[in-house]
């Protein structure tokens, strides 16, 4: 969580290690990238989601004019929109990655091979 130009750093740090050790995440575990175990991911979801209420108290106090979120942050929708604010979402990834997903999901390309190690190509996409 980041915020411009006031920049709450120490509100959103303490916000950050109280969720992750509440879940039962170790201490510092504040990226996906960090979790220590795949086991582990579901606790990072439940921690971003306990996030809702610190992100609401800084908002009130610093009235911002749009919020920007990670799209791994879907809560943020109703916040925006409980301060009438405009959100926008931020995908880490990238658009491509979305369109590979997409197009994916559409055309299960994935079906066609006769093995996990069958290269096969992603329709709809430049190759």
């Amino acid at each position: 969580m980041t915020l411009v130009p006031q920049n709450h750093k120490s509100t959103s740090d303490a916000a950050r290690k109280a969720v992750a050790v509440e879940v039962g995440l170790p201490e510092g575990c504040e990226s996906l990238d960090q979790v220590p175990s795949s086991a582990m991911i579901p606790k990072f979801f439940i921690a971003t989601s306990l996030l809702q209420e610190p992100l609401e108290e800084v908002l009130r106090e610093c009235r911002p004019k749009c919020l920007i979120a990670d799209m791994f942050f879907p809560w943020t929708t109703d916040v925006a929109a409980k301060f009438d604010i405009p959100r926008l979402v931020f995908h880490g990834t990238s658009f491509f990655g979305l369109c590979v997903a997409a197009s994916m999901r559409l055309y299960k390309p994935f079906k066609n091979v006769l093995s996990d190690t069958e290269p096969f190509v992603v329709p709809n996409l430049p190759h």
